[in-house]
């Protein structure tokens, strides 16, 4: 539907316009495919800048609540069978290369999570969409908690600029802004206790499988500089034998 891409495309887009895309696709499971498949595109592959727009109105056709509300959502963040990837699969393929891509897919999952019962509900009861969701948020955590070391050549310089904005500054690496951070937290909020305790679980038992090492590493007999080697060449004794003196 060519005047649905028109529509979509619109960065002008009226809260006419967006209601009559919530009435076309009321109990309209065709009409909402055909919208959800041009929004997952244009989140896809659309400018950085140009995401916000497209997620607003991804947001209101999601918040429709009909019979068809779980399926559009599922449809949304798992993608269009055949036919377009989701928002977790944009996330994991975007988090590399153009984080402030994937970091406004967090953002639209957070704002859903937290305005829709339904995909809330959808959240707790699947464990691949807890499991591929708790990933997400621990990439952005170690993002905004990353470290990087100074650079010499510019050490002189102690002030550093604020931070831009995610949703309309260019550039495609993620900007450590505190909207950044407060919708981290909110993501955090939003990981599902399961999730949480298995993560706590699997750092446990790494741990308690390094300590037996370090302290098998410690134990261990170190050698003693004064002590021959295991594998040093035996003396050669045949000269001495031949130049010592006939009795």
């Amino acid at each position: 539907m060519r005047y649905v891409k028109k529509v979509i495309e619109d960065t002008n887009l009226t809260d006419e316009a967006i209601k009559l895309l919530q009435f076309c696709s009321w109990e309209n499971p065709h009409f909402s495919r055909t919208v959800l498949s041009e929004l997952l595109w244009q989140i896809a592959f659309a400018y950085c800048q140009e995401l916000r727009h497209h997620i607003e109105i991804l947001l209101q056709v999601l918040l429709i609540e009909d019979s068809w509300q779980t399926h559009r959502i599922h449809n949304a963040i798992k993608g269009v069978p055949d036919e377009r990837e989701g928002l977790l699969e944009t996330i994991t393929r975007a988090k590399n290369h153009y984080q402030k891509r994937a970091y406004q897919c967090i953002k639209c999952m957070v704002a859903l999570f937290s305005k829709c019962g339904q995909a809330h509900a959808m959240l707790l009861r699947q464990a691949d969409l807890r499991r591929s969701w708790a990933a997400a948020v621990a990439w952005l955590q170690d993002e905004l908690e990353r470290k990087y070391p100074p650079n010499a050549q510019y050490a002189y310089n102690t002030w550093s600029p604020p931070a831009q904005s995610n949703e309309s500054s260019n550039g495609y690496f993620l900007e450590r802004s505190n909207s950044a951070r407060k919708i981290l937290e909110r993501a955090l909020e939003l990981v599902p206790e399961a999730e949480r305790d298995d993560e706590d679980a699997s750092e446990e038992q790494e741990s308690q499988e390094e300590a037996p090492a370090a302290a098998a590493d410690a134990a261990a007999p170190q050698p003693d500089d004064g002590a021959p080697a295991a594998d040093a060449a035996p003396p050669d004794v045949t000269q001495s034998c031949e130049n010592a003196p006939n009795t």
